[in-house]
This record gives structure tokens, C-alpha cells and sequence, in this order.
């Protein structure tokens, strides 16, 4: 069984590394699955992972050169929603209005200047296929994004992207973390994946792990 090996870009400033991600050559410097340590703000350091170049849009339609996901969370666990409900699906969850712009104050000033918003397709919940599009600068993977699935949420979420393609054990994580999703299967639900890459729904009010993805 052949061995995957990535890059690591611990051994440069994270300035240098924002400034290689916002190259014409990001690409062929960085390769997929590239890592880079960072230090949130309370002092915690954390990985974070190349998932895919050109992948996701940005606001004026151009594409993000770089996308990453944190290889772990070390954020504690949240709700999507302060309520047992999927309705308004990611664009108006509790998560993506209150939670994620508290985590993007964690994150280095380098960084957080450097992120660009993406639009993001997502099911709008309540048992509906109807897709609503989302700008964010930090956002959940849809079940699409990380499996290439779509058997517990609907279609048009997204694509999956080139890391998870080219080696699914990168879906690896440390416990239940939430996708974007709602769950199709049940007004109540988004979807949640395992450690192993299994998805199921997860009732709104309970509680998971975030984990973040932005791109430069």
C-alpha cells in the first residue's frame, strides 16, 4: 500500500505562508495536504490542512486560491441551534451567526486579514432540496464536501474536494464533528461525521465539534 507524504510549513513565518497561498504558484509549492501550525489566541496550537486549490468561489465570483480545514478541533463542543430544528438550514444557524464569528477572533490577525469569503450552497432544512447560498469567511464542510456523498443530506452542496478525494483517511478527526447539512431525514437534524468518515443526523440542540474551513 503506497504512503502519502505532504509537506510541512512549520519551519516558515505564518506571513510567509499566507504570502505563498496568495501566489500563482501556491499550487505546485504547497501540494495538496500541506500543514501549517498556528496559535489561536487563548495559546493553543492547532494544524491546519491544504484541501483543495480553485475550489471554492468567491463573492465576486473569482475562485479562493487555497482551501484548508483544521486537521483536529480543539474548539469545545456547541449546538448548531438553541432549538431542536434544522429550519433556515446553515444560513441561519446559531452556529454560523453567533459561533463562527467568535472563532474567527481566535484566530491570528495575520490570518483573519487574509481569509476570503466563499459562497456556500446549502439546503435551507426542514426536509426541503431548495439551496441558499451563504458568504463566509469560516464555514462547516457539507457531507458532499468531505464524503463526495450524498446519502443523508441533499444535492448542490458542493463538491468534494481534491485531499479527501485523493486520500479519504484525511476525514480523520478527534471526535463527532457537525457538517454544514441539514439532515434530510428529519426536520430536527444536521448531519455529523464520525472519526471514521461515518455521517448521520444529529439533533440540532446537541452538541458537537466545529470543524472550521476558510481559504486564502
Amino acid at each position: 500500500m503506497t504512503t502519502l507524504t505532504y509537506k510541512n510549513f512549520n519551519n516558515i513565518t505564518l506571513q510567509d505562508f499566507i504570502n505563498i497561498c496568495k501566489s500563482e504558484n501556491a499550487k505546485e509549492t504547497l501540494g495538496l495536504g500541506a500543514t501549517k501550525e498556528i496559535e489561536l489566541y487563548p495559546g493553543e496550537k492547532v494544524t491546519i490542512v491544504v484541501t483543495g486549490f480553485k475550489h471554492d468561489t468567491k463573492e465576486d465570483g473569482t475562485k479562493a486560491n487555497v482551501s484548508f480545514i483544521l486537521k483536529k478541533t480543539p474548539l469545545g463542543d456547541f449546538p448548531m441551534n438553541k432549538e431542536w430544528t434544522n429550519k433556515g438550514g446553515w444560513h441561519e444557524s446559531a452556529m454560523r451567526n453567533i459561533a463562527m464569528p467568535r472563532f474567527l477572533e481566535l484566530l491570528p490577525q495575520e490570518l483573519r486579514d487574509a481569509i476570503v469569503p466563499v459562497k456556500k450552497k446549502t439546503s435551507i432544512g426542514e426536509n426541503k432540496s431548495t439551496l441558499k447560498t451563504s458568504i463566509d469567511r469560516l464555514f462547516l464542510l457539507s457531507e458532499k464536501e468531505i464524503k463526495g456523498t450524498t446519502e443523508e443530506s441533499f444535492t448542490g452542496e458542493g463538491k468534494q474536494y481534491d485531499l479527501f478525494k485523493k486520500d479519504p483517511s484525511k476525514i480523520e478527526c478527534n471526535r463527532w464533528n457537525w457538517l454544514r447539512s441539514p439532515y434530510s431525514g428529519a426536520s430536527t437534524c444536521f448531519c455529523s461525521i464520525s472519526c471514521t468518515g461515518y455521517v448521520t443526523g444529529s439533533n440540532a440542540y446537541t452538541t458537537n465539534a466545529p470543524r472550521l474551513g476558510f481559504c486564502l
